[in-house]
């Protein structure tokens, strides 16, 4: 609904527009889609187009063989996380967009993964400079700022 929104703000497209190819998403293509975001951050690479790059020194297989760039790009610029409609009396939090997500992602990772005989657990901090309330600021950490 929100791309559908977007898209008819946009008309008239340009003639060489990407919009014009705008298909909705299926839920396999959103867990396809979360799926390669998850990939993403286990495959570190500088510019977002590197994962889907047909150069041989550079290329990842996976990325191009589950999205095209396009279709990557489409989704990724057209997603919108609404909060679930909130209870009479309850506040929302900033996180309350991600609620249903972070918990799904979640409750499968407590399903499917199978604890190993050696495990080491530690939090980690997540580089990010920008402005949020929720940034924190650990002395002990290598990485000093972050989420």
């Amino acid at each position: 609904m929100y791309a559908a929104k977007k898209i008819q703000k946009m008309t008239p497209l340009t003639k060489y527009s990407m919009w014009h190819s705008w298909k909705d998403v299926s839920s396999e293509e959103m867990k396809a889609f979360f799926g390669v975001i998850l990939n993403m951050t286990q495959n570190l690479k500088a510019h977002l187009v590197d994962y889907f790059t047909e150069d041989w020194l550079d290329r990842t297989p996976f990325f191009k063989d589950v999205f095209s760039h396009l279709r990557f790009l489409q989704i990724f610029w057209m997603l919108d996380l609404v909060p679930p409609v909130a209870a009479q009396g309850s506040v929302p939090t900033r996180g309350s967009k991600v609620k249903n997500v972070s918990e799904y992602i979640d409750n499968k990772c407590k399903e499917l993964y199978i604890l190993g005989r050696n495990v080491a657990i530690d939090e980690s901090t997540i580089v990010f400079k920008g402005r949020i309330q929720f940034k924190c600021y650990n002395l002990k950490k290598p990485t000093k700022w972050g989420l």
